[in-house]
């Protein structure tokens, strides 16, 4: 079995400092920072824009 990880965790641990700056989407919805992730959920990150 492998070990529970946040989806906080994961991004601190692939490396993104300033979650803030991030739409995170997982499997296609919009998901909590608190969401436990599951071996074969698929992680999309974007950027927020910022447009004027």
């Amino acid at each position: 079995m492998t070990k529970e990880i946040t989806l906080k965790e994961y991004l601190k641990k692939e490396g993104f400092k300033d979650i803030s700056k991030y739409n995170i989407w997982v499997n296609g919805e919009k998901k909590k920072l608190d969401y436990v992730l599951k071996e074969d959920d698929e992680v999309i990150v974007l950027p927020i824009l910022k447009g004027g």
